[in-house]
Order: structure tokens, then C-alpha cells, then sequence
């Protein structure tokens, strides 16, 4: 959020047992998404502006203070009296002046009915069940809302897919710090100093075992270009918080080097260029990648679609949808069509599925 679209005031965020709300101090004004305004506002309400303004039947206005694009003037006629509201159908996001937001009519409190009377066990162990899953359900709506952070959106814009409903951390990820610290040193320094290195401790399928079998190893640590290297470390320092925080910090360091030697297994016996070196930590990341999806199925992984809006998904759909993609690059891969590794992913997918399945907690509740 930057300014108010009507006085340019900064605007300030504000959050509540609904979610998250933006105030202009200035002039009261307010923006909300729609799935903050159906919590309070009767959803019939809610409707009728936003599907007015998906349709472009309102009047092109003011800029919307989250994306810039217009924001669509509709008519609320359930409101008393009937006001004019402002909806961006691009972010989802509703723009009230004064007084505009206070006229829409509310949800009707719903009359609480007798029950039972219960044992004083069972109406703890009942509330408790209900305090965990309505604050489940909260953070599962504030996941679809899109992220809260600018950089997020930036990703979401660059097609990266974003961790909207982060795992809780026990621990600071250092392995994960360092190693993308390490790669990242190694990486620059071979690509501006040392192009010639990517031949000598690439690892070549004709020649596996080249340097006691090293290569298998010191490929993690080569990238072909800048993008190639930022993808990588972007989805490392993503999933691999957590990943070290449910497997430990020696644990994960030894999924993330048997990661990457299956992955180079998986691409020597299917890749059919023996002669060209394979470089890249993508082997040893999609282990991780792995571990994380079946140790935190439902963190949520939000994906931006250029003007319609996020898409949230529970971390093992997103999983099973990137597998059936490597499943298609591994295709495209043994008749030549490709120069990405696709087998390298799924044989270090592979491996991180195995960790998981020796060293899963059943104690730990993320």
C-alpha cells in the first residue's frame, strides 16, 4: 500500500480479528480486500460491487493505492444510503471514503441455540478443537488475500511462485544461510573470473567418476548464468528454512549432498548428450523442495496471474503440479529437445520423499 488515492496522505496498516485493513489518516478514507469485507459485510453487498466491477460497468476513477491500475466507480444500492464504491478488480482491493464503508450493511448475528450440556473434559478438548481451526481458517484467508509484503508481490509479478503461510521456525536456518552464501560466492566467482571451471568440475556422463567421483558434489556449487543462479538460491532460502528446521541442521546438509548425487545419477542414465557438463544446485534443491511439501502440506504457495489475481494452493498440490512438469521436461530431456535436467529434479525429488519417509517426527506440529 503507498497513498491515499484521493488527499496522496501515506497510509497506514491496520489489523484486527478480520485481517488487514489500510486507513488514510487524513481524510478517514479506508481499502480493504474482498475477502476481509465478506467477514463483516453482508456478502449479497459484497457481490453486487465486485461483480460490477469485474465486468467494467463502472466508471473508470482513481488509481488504486495497491497496483496503480484504475479503480472501477460502482454503485452499492444495498448501502443506506447508496454510495458509490471504488473496486480495483486486478488486486482485489475496495476503496472507501468517509463514512462510505460504515453505510454497507452488515452480517446478521446468528442466535446461539442450546446444546447438551458436556463434561467439563469434553468442553475443553471441544474448545480447543475450535480455537485451532478457526485460527487455521484466519490464516488460510489471509494465504488467499495475497501476500502482505511488497517484495512478495514483486516475485508473484516475476512468475516466482511465494510462501504466503509460512511454517512456523524453532531455529535460525544457518546451514541454509550458509550454503547459499557459499554458492553464491563460488557461483559469481566462476561465471566473472573462471568460466573454465564449469568444464572441469562439471559432472560429464561419459566421465562420472572424474576427480574420485567429485563432480557429483561440486556441481551444486556452478550455475550457467545469473538468473540460473538467483532462481535456485531464491528457491533454497525458500523452502529450506524450514526444511532445516524439521530435519535438523545434519540432517538436512546430508538430504541436501544425497539429493544432488541422485539427481546426477537420474541424469546420467537418462540423458542421452554425454559429453556436456551438467552444473546447477536444482538436484539438491528439489530434495528439499520434497521434504517440505510432505513435512508441511498445508503451508500455502501463492502464484500471481497477471491481471486476474493469486492463486493459493496447499504446498502438496503445488508438488504434485511440479512434478507432472518435471514428468514432461524428463520426456522433452531423453530425446534432446531440452538443456534443463529435469531427471536431475526428480531423482533429487526422489531422494527427498526417502528422508522424509526415515526421519519424519510424528511429534512435531507445524
Amino acid at each position: 500500500m503507498n497513498t491515499c488515492p484521493e488527499c496522496r496522505t501515506a497510509l497506514t496498516q491496520e489489523r484486527d480479528a478480520r485481517g488487514f485493513a489500510w486507513r488514510c489518516p487524513t481524510c478517514g478514507g479506508r481499502a480493504l480486500t474482498v475477502a476481509v469485507l465478506r467477514r463483516t459485510v453482508l456478502r449479497d453487498a459484497v457481490n453486487e460491487v465486485w461483480l460490477q466491477a469485474q465486468a467494467r460497468a463502472g466508471k473508470p476513477g482513481r488509481a488504486c493505492p495497491s497496483c496503480g491500475g484504475r479503480l472501477q466507480e460502482v454503485r452499492s444500492t444495498l448501502a443506506t444510503p447508496s454510495v458509490r464504491v471504488d473496486v480495483c478488480p486486478i488486486c482485489t482491493l475496495l476503496w472507501f471514503d468517509a463514512a462510505e464503508y460504515e453505510a454497507l450493511p452488515t452480517e446478521p448475528e446468528k442466535t446461539p441455540t442450546t446444546e447438551p450440556e458436556l463434561p467439563p473434559e469434553a468442553r475443553e478438548a471441544v474448545a480447543l478443537a475450535q480455537v485451532e481451526a478457526i485460527g487455521r481458517r484466519f490464516r488460510e484467508e489471509q494465504a488467499n488475500e495475497g501476500p502482505q509484503h511488497w517484495y512478495q508481490w514483486l516475485f508473484g509479478l516475476l512468475g516466482l511462485p511465494v510462501e504466503s503461510l509460512a511454517p512456523e521456525q524453532r531455529a535460525l536456518p544457518w546451514v541454509t544461510w550458509g550454503v547459499v552464501a557459499a554458492v553464491s560466492a563460488i557461483s559469481l566467482y566462476v561465471l566473472y573470473t573462471a568460466p573454465w571451471a564449469i568444464g572441469l568440475f562439471g559432472m560429464i556422463p561419459a566421465d562420472p567418476w572424474r576427480h574420485g567421483g567429485a563432480t557429483f558434489l561440486t556441481v551444486f556449487f556452478l550455475h550457467g548464468s545469473i538468473g540460473h543462479l538467483l532462481g535456485n538460491m531464491y528457491f533454497l532460502l525458500m523452502f529450506g528454512d524450514n526444511a532445516e528446521d524439521y530435519l535438523g541442521r545434519v540432517r538436512f546438509a546430508l538430504l541436501l549432498a544425497a539429493a544432488t548425487i541422485a539427481g546426477g545419477i537420474a541424469h546420467i542414465l537418462g540423458d542421452p548428450r554425454g559429453t556436456v557438463p551438467c552444473i546447477g544446485a536444482s538436484g539438491g534443491i528439489a530434495g528439499v523442495m520434497a521434504c517440505y511439501a510432505l513435512a508441511y502440506p498445508h503451508a500455502r504457495i501463492s502464484f500471481f496471474f497477471r491481471f486476474l489475481r493469486w492463486v493459493t494452493l496447499p504446498a502438496w498440490v503445488a508438488m504434485l503440479l511440479w512434478v507432472a512438469v518435471q514428468l514432461l521436461g524428463a520426456w522433452q530431456q531423453v530425446r534432446g529437445f531440452t538443456n534443463v535436467s529435469a531427471l536431475a529434479h526428480l531423482g533429487g525429488a526422489g531422494v527427498g520423499v526417502l528422508c522424509w519417509l526415515i526421519w519424519r517426527r510424528d511429534d512435531y506440529r507445524p
